[in-house]
């Protein structure tokens, strides 16, 4: 199975963090937030990697590079490297692909289909971290006879809540409510790409609700840590449970 991690956008709100680098190449401890997600699947037994580039495509060929040979590949703006290890994790295969610094995603994953035609596979973001279990997920995807499966975290919610009609409140909810969000880790049958249709797609405002609407999208609620690296305040969180939990960081214990 092959695992595809969006990494190509602007990560605007991030960059007063780190502002000369794309935000997967942004540290979570001694590693870039991305090593981290590759390490996610690594340990799922998932060693074929392709990471949907763009936006600053050559820093992520470099860091790549520190770690293992780089072999061009025959398509423009595509490069593959072996034996990819990071802090001990065994070794993976990684493809990086430049899909362009303004695609959206339905657009980065439209540009690789070739290469996951046919078979299942993972889909990420290069900027969550979750406590990603692939096993799980599976039985879920099977069980439910869905094409896609989503990771969901639920919110640890502890306020009540109001419901309004405008300014009026027409009534009350207690606290703890049941609020899930989609933590972005997806497993999707091949069968998804036949909604991919264009560079101009949206997997999260088209693919998605598609498959919703058909009710072929099931959700993995079993998730028990998620965090985004949206902002620099998220930065400081994961970099605070880092350096409380190293080695054992919750993303990592399924």
């Amino acid at each position: 199975m092959k695992a595809l991690i969006f990494a190509g956008g602007l990560g605007t709100r991030i960059r007063s963090l780190q502002s000369s680098l794309p935000k997967p190449l942004i540290k979570i401890g001694a590693l870039p937030v991305l090593a981290h997600v590759i390490t996610i699947y690594v340990r799922n037994g998932v060693r074929d990697i392709i990471i949907l580039g763009g936006y600053k495509v050559e820093m992520v060929k470099e860091f790549l590079s520190e770690h293992s040979e780089c072999e061009p590949l025959h398509r423009a703006g595509a490069w593959r490297f072996r034996n990819v290890r990071f802090e001990g994790t065994l070794a993976c295969t990684v493809t990086l692909l430049d899909t362009g610094a303004e695609t959206d995603t339905g657009g980065r994953l439209f540009l690789a289909k070739d290469l996951v035609e046919g078979e299942r596979f993972c889909l990420t973001y290069g900027d969550s971290l979750v406590d990603f279990n692939l096993d799980r997920s599976l039985q879920i995807l099977e069980a439910e006879n869905a094409r896609g499966v989503l990771c969901s975290y639920k919110l640890p919610f502890s306020y009540g809540s109001l419901s309004l009609a405008g300014s009026r409140v027409t009534g009350f909810a207690e606290k703890n409510l049941n609020i899930f969000v989609n933590a972005g880790f997806y497993v999707l049958e091949p069968s998804v790409l036949d909604d991919v249709m264009c560079v101009e797609c949206s997997f999260e405002r088209e693919v998605l609700p598609g498959l919703a609407n058909r009710d072929l999208l099931a959700a993995d609620l079993g998730v028990k840590f998620w965090h985004p690296m949206d902002t620099p305040a998220d930065h400081a969180d994961l970099s605070a449970i880092y350096d409380k939990a190293y080695p054992n960081v919750p993303w990592l214990q399924t």
